[in-house]
């Protein structure tokens, strides 16, 4: 058998539950829409339309109180070796630091709109996972060092401290490529809504990785690690059914009740571990005063929480509430066909979510997500002549109604 015939076939394309864009047209995806719904029945169609087919994340955990102790912030913070693939980030950090509202003139910043998500949405959005805003990012130094695994402390640099903390951020000067961690192909996800439901001030989905801590930790160690992937997806809150309706309708997959338990303590781990840096690390030092103005609420919010956590160290982590065998948790792939984040980065994310159901989100909200500065783009869907970028704002929205249509329902 010659050596090429011995290459398995990419595991996304094995799994039920996966979605994939890739190499795929859209009348192609279409297709395979339609082929899935017409094994879906009505009922179970009716129930998705309603919002109603998964469990929301209030059905499956409670909270309760924990105190945080410093080891929390140690349990999920990555060693210099598990954050190899991010050593582009800090190896020309003695270079000036780069204009935050840097964007990538090769971007292709009508198509990163035009994607395939993780739960089988055409339309999907760019989010991503660390700020991406100008004065947001500013929040999150430490969370950068702790997912590239350096302490900029330990390289000796000259220079400020802090600004240097901030490099690995928003990246240097200089012309190389993925300097910056918020422009770092890692640091994206494609979902549809996202900046509704996802990376809000209000946001109502969890997509939390299902792969074991240390594995999640040594994900970036190598490139053979960095490989495809499970998440659960949750959706929560006031608008949990709408936000089901609206993006859960082509989920495949469920989880079983081994990945729900795996999925709450990943969570907690992060809930933790975020909440102890607030606690830990000078998280200030890059937000003067003039940062918290009535007109960014949410770090003046945030600010509060800091400062409250700081004299009373107690947060809410999640227990479960029900029996798991009778739970419908909705499963997806993450994987280079639709997003393939880092899940570090992903589970940060999605812990920072779940806080906010509490009434403690432990990082200041992002506006609405500024055209994609990402130096690479590998997730496109192509249209008919092979490249990317075709006009699909029409399909978004009634893709799901018209493959209904199409396998004879509604």
């Amino acid at each position: 058998m010659a050596a090429q015939e011995q290459q398995p076939p990419a595991i996304s394309e094995l799994l039920p539950h996966a979605w994939s864009g890739a190499n795929k047209t859209v009348d192609e995806l279409t297709q395979e829409s339609d082929t899935w719904l017409s094994s879906v029945p009505p009922s179970e169609i009716l129930q998705r339309m309603l919002g109603n087919h998964f469990t929301h994340m209030e059905d499956v955990w409670g909270s309760k109180r924990y105190r945080v102790v410093v080891q929390d912030f140690s349990n999920i913070t990555r060693t210099k070796s598990q954050g190899a693939l991010y050593q582009s980030c800090y190896a020309h950090i003695e270079n000036d630091i780069r204009d935050p509202d840097w964007t990538s003139g090769t971007a292709n910043q009508r198509g990163n709109s035009e994607k395939v998500d993780p739960v089988g949405n055409l339309g999907g959005q760019s989010a991503h996972l660390l700020s991406h805003a100008k004065v947001c990012h500013r929040a999150y130094p430490f969370l950068a060092q702790a997912a590239i695994g350096i302490n900029v402390q330990d390289l000796n640099l000259d220079g400020n401290l802090h600004t240097n903390r901030r490099k690995l951020l928003v990246g240097v000067q200089g012309g190389h490529h993925f300097t910056s961690l918020k422009g770092h192909k890692f640091n994206k996800m494609y979902w549809k809504l996202q900046g509704e439901h996802f990376d809000s001030d209000d946001p109502s989905v969890l997509v939390v990785p299902l792969l074991p801590l240390e594995q999640i930790k040594n994900w970036t160690m190598h490139a053979t690690h960095a490989v495809d992937y499970d998440v659960a997806v949750f959706t929560f809150g006031p608008r949990k059914k709408v936000v089901a309706r609206e993006t859960l309708q082509m989920a495949k997959g469920t989880c079983s009740p081994t990945e729900v338990t795996l999925a709450r303590e990943n969570l907690t781990y992060f809930v933790k571990g975020i909440a102890a840096h607030l606690i830990w690390e000078n998280v200030f030092e890059s937000l003067p005063e003039k940062y918290f103005v009535p007109s960014n609420p949410s770090l003046l919010r945030w600010k509060s929480l800091v400062e409250q956590l700081k004299g009373n160290p107690e947060i809410l982590i999640p227990i479960d509430l029900a029996s798991i065998p009778r739970l419908r948790i909705a499963k997806a792939r993450m994987s280079t066909g639709t997003s393939l984040p880092d899940p570090w980065l992903l589970l940060a994310k999605s812990a920072i979510n779940y806080s906010a159901s509490n009434g403690q989100k432990l990082m200041p909200a992002c506006p609405l997500p500024e055209e994609s500065d990402s130096e690479d783009d590998d997730c496109g869907i192509p249209n008919e002549s092979g490249g990317k970028g075709e006009e699909m704002s029409s399909l978004t929205d009634p893709f799901y109604l018209g493959a209904l249509r199409r396998v004879g329902f509604g």
